[in-house]
């Protein structure tokens, strides 16, 4: 009511709350819009569908709609993203409220295609562009965007997100997506558009990340807060490790695939970083885990 403007900073809570463990799995149409809230521009669509589902008859799709090719203005680079094109985005969003937990988790099956068409059109495979995800929690970018690597044959993976510098405190968490063309206007036969498929969300309390059969990935960051140069010591050395530095507005700093050293140990120097807070992001072939640093 715009002419009575009264209320501000008031909390609504839904009567349908997701306790620790619990499961969003897109099965029931009545129980599952009542725990999470949706938005996408005139060009894209965000929806449970049977064609979304890892496990059960339903998951959560994300694509493009109706989309005007060539009016799409594509990035020069991976930052840009979320920035062009807006009427494409699309989000999915959780109320969390960890206000009484010690640890956050959070955990989801995802899968993601791209399209075939851009390859025929560009002479080269567009899926840092044409299909991508990022998490963001209240409105800022926490790791690095997802992107598919084939064209129809991504498996669904499960991912794991510690998000222990939010526990005590109640937080929205979204999944944003930027799709260009759905299954049903790609124009090259049997490619299947570029898509974000999402399923069983959860989100708990838990140091563990319930697989029995892989360490946990861990990580430590210091000195926190840093003059601009610090230290990742990871709790294993036997993998191969994705590290991503992201500032406030979600943009890349820092970017290396590398293999731990001998002491599990790697020595990060971002001299002349504008002061601030950081978010460092490890991630392996099971997890992801970010962590936020302050730069002084």
């Amino acid at each position: 009511v715009s002419f009575n403007d009264t209320l501000f900073s008031q909390k609504v809570t839904h009567q349908v709350i997701l306790a620790d463990q619990d499961i969003v799995g897109f099965e029931s149409y009545t129980f599952s819009p009542d725990t999470f809230y949706v938005e996408y521009g005139n060009h894209a669509e965000a929806k449970i569908s049977s064609t979304a589902d890892n496990t059960g008859t339903k998951g959560f799709k994300m694509s493009g709609f109706e989309a005007e090719i060539e009016s799409i203005n594509w990035p020069a680079n991976e930052s840009q993203n979320f920035s062009l094109n807006p009427q494409y985005n699309s989000k999915i969003c959780f109320c969390v409220d960890a206000t009484e937990w010690n640890d956050v988790r959070l955990a989801f099956d995802m899968k993601q295609l791209h399209s075939a068409y851009w390859n025929e059109v560009f002479g080269e495979d567009m899926n840092l562009y044409s299909s991508s995800m990022r998490i963001l929690i209240n409105g800022s970018q926490i790791g690095s965007q997802y992107h598919p690597t084939t064209y129809d044959d991504d498996p669904y993976l499960t991912y794991y997100v510690y998000l222990d510098d939010y526990a005590g405190s109640d937080f929205e968490l979204c999944f944003q997506s930027k799709n260009f063309l759905r299954n049903a206007e790609d124009p090259v036969p049997g490619s299947t558009g570029d898509n974000t498929y999402l399923d069983n969300i959860r989100f708990f309390d838990d140091a563990t990340v319930g697989i029995e059969e892989e360490k946990p990935l861990e990580f430590e960051v210091y000195p926190n807060p840093s003059n601009g140069t610090f230290y990742i010591q990871l709790n294993d050395g036997n993998e191969n490790y994705q590290i991503s530095i992201m500032d406030a507005l979600g943009k890349i700093v820092y970017l290396d695939n590398s293999k731990a050293a001998a002491d599990n140990k790697f020595e990060i120097s971002m001299q002349g970083l504008t002061r601030g807070i950081y978010v460092v992001q490890v991630k392996n072939d099971s997890s992801t885990i970010s962590k936020r640093i302050v730069i002084q």
